[in-house]
């Protein structure tokens, strides 16, 4: 995708510095210097995480599309067949997420899926426009996979972040006083609406009947006396692997955490 996206820029920019003889050019100076100008500046900055780059993808979209524009009706044969595969990989993706990782999670998405499907052969043979017979394949492809993700993967998987999941139980129910034992993340703060300060060995004793404390299922036995009045799925789903993607198996996997009340 990177060198799909450095032989458009550098067409753009033969399009950009060659002169024409009509007063209006068509190049793209916007899209081009949107692109190169934060590039460049984020390439030399101190930090290069990489969400930074994300605010100069569109750019990169209107230059792609310009030469799509320019150079559709004379694309090889075998361009064609790799955007079938790439299109069809994310068909066999998504299918495996509905069938295999999170079965009998959402009922309709393979209905409307088996549509775009339909549909997207009928683009293919009836369109006459060659910049639609590129474009829509790929759009339903992507439409179907992203789909898949928003509506099935990423609800299914945050469902086992202990932090996020707390957090939200914490701000539903309104819970005061609450601490959180060896064990923390950004999002239990996010979820929450609040700061949870943390519960130290040696203010465990000190804290008042009544108070909250987020737990490891090892921690439990070193709290004050206690009643659980909540359990959590645990996984880190940041390293996702094969094991918890098997339902089977995924018990393996998943830990618990735990919202105590001291009595």
């Amino acid at each position: 995708m990177g060198d799909f996206v450095y032989s458009c820029i550098l067409q753009q920019d033969k399009n950009v510095l060659t002169i024409r003889s009509s007063a209006k050019s068509n190049a793209e100076w916007i899209s081009l210097g949107g692109l190169i100008i934060p590039f460049i500046a984020l390439s030399f900055s101190g930090y290069k995480l990489p969400h930074y780059i994300f605010p100069v993808f569109p750019f990169a979209c209107v230059i792609i599309a310009s030469w799509l524009m320019q150079y559709a009706a004379s694309l090889p044969r075998w361009l064609e067949w790799l955007q079938l595969s790439i299109i069809h990989i994310l068909l066999f993706a998504s299918g495996l997420v509905l069938f295999g990782v999170f079965p009998g999670v959402n009922y309709w998405l393979p209905f409307i899926g088996i549509i775009l499907y339909a549909l997207m052969w009928w683009w293919r043979v009836n369109a006459t426009d060659a910049i639609d017979k590129w474009i829509l394949p790929s759009l339903t492809g992507v439409l179907i996979f992203q789909l898949t993700l928003g509506l099935v993967f990423y609800p299914q998987l945050l469902s086992y972040q202990s932090t996020s999941q707390a957090g939200r139980y914490i701000e539903q129910q309104d819970l005061q006083n609450v601490y959180w034992y060896r064990k923390y993340g950004f999002a239990l703060d996010y979820y929450s609406g609040r700061v949870i300060p943390e519960a130290t060995d040696t203010s465990l004793d000190t804290l008042s009947s009544g108070s909250i404390i987020f737990v490891t299922p090892d921690d439990l036995p070193d709290m004050p006396p206690h009643k659980i009045i909540k359990e959590f799925d645990d996984f880190k789903v940041t390293k996702l692997n094969a094991t918890f993607l098997k339902p089977g198996r995924r018990g393996e996997k998943v830990k618990k955490m735990y919202l105590v009340r001291v009595e």
